[in-house]
């Protein structure tokens, strides 16, 4: 265990923060004078803007995940008031979680339990945001970023400018419901909701959409950032090997994780060592327990772990994955990353899977060549966040 995890809920916080920060005014001068020439930058073709804000999100971030959340956040255990969005409980349903699923969470120790969401609006609707479904109407559903372990589908959230920017957009959706699932803790701290929690609350928030609210499966179209992208994946999946339920009618992926046993540093110029993404120099030691929180049981197992399971890694390149795994049953996707992005690599390979087996005209890719990691919910990432809700509202709009 590295030993930034010793400072996540240590007194210390405090102090390796205004370390970090009293670190950037110092630096952050030299960095304005370097950056000021294109050729010193991170990409060439980046403004100035963004590389500095890029290279001072890559100083921040391995101290931030050092301390962990500055303040506390909201999570699946209570709803917190928002005036942006409204809060829901969602009522779990055993009988729909089964199969090889059942099983893994017999082994993990996991139950089906109640959980939160929160419903947003878009700006020009008249729709109570938790009313019945109209007839015909269409609703995203959401799984926030966070890698698992942070991060939260309150309005508090990282990825709330990816649920706005949908939402100003799109003319033919009014309604968003962002899932809180549960999050993956493991030692020093106590080990808490690892893998398939979170697949199970995502089957529990689409029932609640389905059952208590009314929405059609086909007018659900699944929007997921990051490390709910994996979720998405990985729910997807379940639906396609159960029929417990229908498939949703369409699926957005937003930089989605996808191969959790970095099997693509095989390739020649991996992305997965890039220094030109926001998470590009994460403390590595973060992400190894976060794999592992999330993993549990399954981390080490040698017919389901990570290298031999879809669910968890649907993008991996090992022989195990590759020469076994289907998408047939998936909906119309549309795959949204960045060129600049660590999981650029993954990503294309998730594309090209998911065009084998669906066609072409059931999958649509973008690729920002000077894309980072999620820069949908990152609010200065422009033209590019714009151009892609562009698009997204447009496939959206015609499409579904």
């Amino acid at each position: 265990m590295s030993n930034a995890f010793a400072f996540r809920h240590a007194p210390l916080k405090a102090l390796c923060l205004l370390s970090t920060v009293a670190t950037l005014l110092v630096k952050l001068p030299g960095w304005m004078v370097l950056l000021a020439f294109p050729s010193a930058r991170q990409k060439h073709s980046w403004s100035f803007k963004r590389a500095l804000l890029v290279t001072i999100f890559q100083h921040i971030s391995p101290a931030l995940n050092k301390v962990g959340p500055i303040k506390a956040s909201p999570d699946f255990q209570s709803i917190t008031k928002s005036k942006v969005a409204t809060g829901v409980w969602c009522e779990p349903k055993p009988e729909l979680i089964t199969g090889r699923v059942k099983t893994w969470a017999e082994a993990a120790k996991v139950q089906t339990i109640r959980v939160p969401g929160y419903w947003y609006g878009s700006p020009q609707s008249q729709i109570a945001t938790g009313a019945r479904a109209h007839s015909d109407e269409k609703v995203f559903y959401h799984f926030h970023a966070g890698a698992y372990i942070m991060e939260t589908a309150h309005p508090q959230g990282i990825s709330t400018p990816v649920i706005t920017g949908l939402l100003e957009k799109t003319k033919t959706v009014n309604r968003l419901f962002s899932l809180e699932y549960r999050l993956s803790s493991s030692a020093p701290f106590p080990t808490a909701n690892p893998f398939p929690a979170a697949l199970i609350d995502a089957v529990t928030g689409y029932n609640y959409l389905i059952s208590e609210v009314g929405f059609e499966p086909k007018n659900i179209i699944l929007v997921a950032d990051s490390a709910g992208g994996h979720l998405a994946l990985s729910f997807l999946r379940y639906l396609v090997d159960t029929s417990v339920l229908p498939v949703p009618g369409a699926f957005i992926g937003l930089s989605p994780l996808c191969d959790i046993t970095s099997s693509h540093l095989a390739n020649h110029d991996s992305s997965l060592v890039s220094g030109t993404d926001v998470v590009g120099r994460l403390d590595k030691g973060l992400l190894e327990w976060a794999w592992k929180s999330f993993a549990g049981p399954l981390l080490d197992d040698p017919n389901d772990g990570p290298t031999k399971n879809p669910y968890l890694s649907p993008a991996s390149i090992s022989p195990d994955i590759e020469s076994t795994i289907s998408f047939k049953g998936f909906p119309e996707t549309f795959l949204v990353s960045g060129g600049a992005e660590r999981i650029r690599d993954a990503v294309r390979t998730l594309k090209q899977r998911l065009v084998r087996d669906l066609g072409e005209e059931k999958v649509t890719g973008y690729e920002a060549p000077d894309g980072v990691h999620d820069f949908l919910a990152l609010t200065w990432h422009e033209p590019e966040r714009t151009e892609v809700l562009d698009l997204l509202s447009s496939w959206v709009d015609r499409n579904h």
